[in-house]
């Protein structure tokens, strides 16, 4: 393992949901380096969102090793733990998991306020490149009730990204868009794995989970499959296209 490695996993069993006492997924050797762009694909309920909620020390492992951007999880409490988590930013499911109560302005710079201790006002002098680049002006003061699932899940991309984090764990950014919102995220994707403005034009460190293979083919740089509880690093693009496993072509949504 290099020093330099952003997520290692050796051995790691992770607790089920419901049983946290029994495994969900076990046997995961994985490591993700800098500027790498992996994809988790698997179908539903697979545990894709339990491998990214685990790296990112939001869910509970049985056994084995894991170690986040230099830090083992498992020996740092409190601070040091909410230090690791700033460094991660989480695009969870759906709408995001967005603050039904805040405005999208409030959402999007809540970590900042937190880490800074400015108003949302103050914030947003700070963070409106970010809003330009998410194409997010016109929604500032709207709730998110009342957002599409695109521009909801926008919003979550946006307050993952507003500290600059480290790494990226975007969990079924595909999942239900238009093809306007899936062609956005295609392009926006690409920027971010080839050098996005708000990172300084540097590449950022990506994990994608997704329902469907097609997609992040275009996007991702090594893939994984979760399939009855099982690993398995499946290698690049190529290794993909000449897969022509049952689960693997329904997940490309091509199987005849």
């Amino acid at each position: 393992m290099s020093p330099s490695t952003v997520i290692s996993m050796q051995d790691v069993s992770i607790a089920h949901p419901r049983s946290p006492e029994r495994p969900f997924l076990s046997g995961i050797n994985w490591s993700v380096e800098p500027g790498d762009c992996w994809v988790i694909a698997g179908l539903q309920s697979s545990g894709k969102s339990r491998v990214l909620e685990t790296a990112a020390g939001l869910h509970p492992f049985l056994d084995g090793r894991i170690q986040i951007l230099g830090q083992v999880l498992g020996e740092h409490e409190g601070d040091q733990l909410l230090d690791l988590r700033r460094r991660i930013g989480f695009v969870f499911d759906g709408t995001g998991r967005l603050f039904p109560s805040l405005t999208v302005l409030e959402n999007i710079v809540l970590p900042w306020c937190y880490q800074h201790n400015l108003t949302p006002i103050d914030a947003l002098d700070e963070v409106e490149p970010l809003v330009q680049h998410l194409d997010l002006e016109q929604f500032l003061m709207t709730y998110p009730t009342r957002l599409s699932r695109g521009w909801a899940h926008r919003v979550a991309m946006a307050r993952a990204m507003v500290l600059r984090p480290e790494l990226l764990l975007i969990d079924n950014p595909f999942s239900g868009l238009d093809p306007a919102h899936n062609r956005w995220w295609r392009e926006f994707m690409e920027a971010l794995i080839s050098g996005h403005p708000w990172f300084s034009n540097e590449p950022v460190t990506v994990v994608i989970a997704s329902d469907e293979l097609q997609p992040v083919l275009s996007i991702g740089n090594q893939f994984v499959l979760i399939q009855d509880g099982h690993w398995e690093i499946l290698g690049d693009r190529q290794a993909i296209e000449s897969d022509h496993s049952t689960l693997i072509q329904d997940l490309l949504h091509i199987r005849t």
